[in-house]
């Protein structure tokens, strides 16, 4: 054992048997990563909105199935989850505002929140037509907004495996 890194020989080498504070032991030599880098890593923007994204799809589904499940439920009024405009809008919050600043804890005028911070909205969907015992759910458009759902969670899940095979080609590759 090399400080915090256990080792054991292999054919040409030394290979990882653990983590700890050394990542990486390589003969004599050592890398080491801080957990702010580490946590650098996993909350870069990208990371982060598709994270969010994700949670997002996965309680819109919800919402939609409850719409499809109360078809037939008299009164039922059928909800959706709004996200979109506000992740893109956090997304761009790095920009300045249209104020100039000259002190750090100043305002730019810059009324968006974190990234981290972005809410989904519930709201009641808009139908033109409402069934004769209150109902406002429409099938069509519950299912094509469920298909529409879907697709934007595995195009979010992709992005995903996208930025961790990144990461991985640098590790290894690095």
């Amino acid at each position: 054992q090399t400080g915090d890194c256990l080792k054991t020989q292999e054919d040409s080498g030394t290979r990882i048997l653990g983590i700890g504070p050394t990542i990486a032991c390589f003969g004599d030599r050592h890398s080491t990563l801080s957990q702010t880098t580490m946590a650098g890593l996993f909350n870069s923007p990208l990371v982060t909105l598709a994270h969010k994204s994700l949670n997002f799809r996965t309680q819109r589904h919800d919402v939609l199935a409850s719409n499809i499940a109360n078809i037939d439920t008299p009164g039922y009024k059928a909800e959706d989850l709004v996200f979109e405009k506000a992740l893109n809008k956090a997304l761009h919050a790095d920009k300045p505002g249209p104020l100039q600043t000259t002190n750090a804890r100043h305002l730019d005028g810059n009324q968006t929140p974190s990234l981290n911070l972005v809410e989904a909205k519930r709201i009641n969907s808009a139908t033109p037509f409402v069934k004769f015992n209150g109902n406002t759910v429409d099938l069509d458009k519950e299912m094509a907004k469920l298909a529409e759902n879907q697709m934007m969670y595995t195009a979010a899940i992709r992005m995903l495996q996208h930025q961790f095979r990144l990461m991985k080609t640098a590790v290894s590759e690095g």
